[in-house]
């Protein structure tokens, strides 16, 4: 065991897999994908793989070409995201007192100038430094991976006209949300503290787990029924139909059901529109049932944690399905 693989591992006995050594394996593609680490459930017939991939496409492609390898087998995946460069550019608002900073203070001959420069690059890398040395002190992590999350947050700084950098871009970027997006469970470890870290690293199952569901990396896992059937609505699919479906899915995918937040742990997912909607969540609209004002702050909750992603997941699945069908039907 690597003297940092007890993170991973203590991870994957949380979200109830027992870990399995690989590094590798290999897809329907032929392609082989890197792995940090890898959990086997049997009971459920579920794998959950953290991914060794260098960025968050190429994490969610895989995924689906190794589900195609392994079609015994639900997978899931998830990926490491130990930068947020967000931090910095906040701090260098902060300290420049504008998030536009004109890009002659940078080649500056001035050394009054050059030093208030030289103290804000200082204290930028230094804060970013700090959230990433913690990672790297207790996880197994892909140093490319890393590298070009880096060059990929950087790149969405922009120099408006007049010659000014402007720090919003990155300010308001959200590293995770390829992630999200493409189905894949981000685990954003830079808003992890050093008992966080502790609580993975020294094995405490049972801590981890309230620590993983108070970061909303657990419900991707385990989506509660209630949250999935308010998320489903939101996108605009307010049927009773659309939600079972996407409540029964969800096991099938390899997200087995945790009891519901919002509604009666016991509510069928048929009943559960009735229930969110006796609970104000959800009103009747013009066409199908809506997202109340109540559900909306509900849903601000969670709309960009990691737990996100399984919905995405879910609803992506679903839609291919319904293509399929729709060509054979118009065959």
């Amino acid at each position: 065991m690597g003297p940092k693989l007890p993170f991973w591992h203590t991870f994957l006995r949380a979200v109830e897999t027992e870990v399995r050594e690989a590094q590798t394996v290999r897809g329907a593609s032929g392609f082989v994908h890197p792995l940090l680490a890898v959990g086997v459930d049997e009971t459920r017939r579920r794998t959950v793989i953290i991914s060794g991939e260098s960025d968050a496409r190429t994490a969610a492609l895989a995924q689906a070409d190794i589900q195609a390898a392994l079609p015994s087998t639900k997978v899931v995946m998830a990926r490491p995201v130990p930068v947020n460069l967000r931090v910095g550019a906040m701090l260098a608002r902060e300290m420049a007192g504008t998030d536009l900073l004109p890009m002659s203070l940078f080649d500056s001959t001035d050394p009054e100038t050059q030093e208030v420069v030289k103290k804000m690059v200082q204290r930028v890398f230094n804060e970013v430094k700090t959230s990433t040395d913690l990672s790297f002190k207790h996880v197994e992590l892909n140093i490319l991976s890393f590298a070009k999350e880096i060059v990929q947050q950087l790149a969405v700084l922009r120099i408006e006209q007049g010659g000014r950098l402007s720090l919003e871009p990155l300010m308001s970027f959200d590293p995770v949300a390829v992630d999200r997006a493409g189905g894949v469970c981000a685990v954003p470890l830079y808003e992890l503290k050093e008992p966080d870290f502790e609580t993975l690293v020294t094995g405490k199952v049972d801590d981890t787990r309230a620590l993983l569901t108070q970061y909303g990396i657990f419900q991707y896992f385990f989506p509660p029924a209630d949250q999935i059937a308010l998320a489903v609505v939101e996108k605009g699919h307010g049927t009773t139909t659309a939600v079972v479906q996407h409540v029964e899915m969800a096991p099938e995918m390899g997200h087995p059901l945790a009891p519901n937040e919002l509604v009666d742990p016991q509510a069928r997912a048929t009943e559960l529109i009735d229930a969110l909607k006796a609970k104000d969540l959800l009103v009747e609209g013009t066409v199908a049932v809506e997202v109340s004002p109540t559900g909306s702050a509900v849903r601000s909750e969670v709309r960009f944690r990691p737990r996100e992603g399984a919905l995405e997941k879910l609803s992506r699945v679903l839609r291919v399905r319904l293509d399929v069908n729709l060509k054979d039907f118009f065959k």
